[in-house]
């Protein structure tokens, strides 16, 4: 089963997905929750893009660039958090 599913995963799209589910993990966010989360492969390098809505505010804005979607979705996270913080 394995190898049937793997012949049919396309690797850029699920590192993509990875990194987006990441950063909603990390954020505890779900598909109802106020964010926008949106990564691609710009010039082979992983993209994350971010933006969190909420309290009627202006979104907090976040990306950021990488190989490792985890890492990459725990930077961009970190980068917002730290942003407000001094915001």
């Amino acid at each position: 089963m394995r190898q049937i599913v793997s012949s049919i995963d396309d690797r850029d799209t699920h590192l993509c997905l990875r990194a987006e589910r990441e950063f909603l993990r990390l954020l505890q966010g779900d598909c109802d929750s106020p964010v926008g989360v949106h990564a691609r492969f710009v010039n082979g390098e992983l993209e994350l893009r971010t933006q969190v809505f909420g309290d009627g505010a202006a979104p907090k804005i976040a990306m950021g660039r990488g190989s490792d979607p985890e890492k990459l979705a725990l930077n961009v996270f970190e980068k917002l958090e730290h942003d407000h913080e001094h915001n």
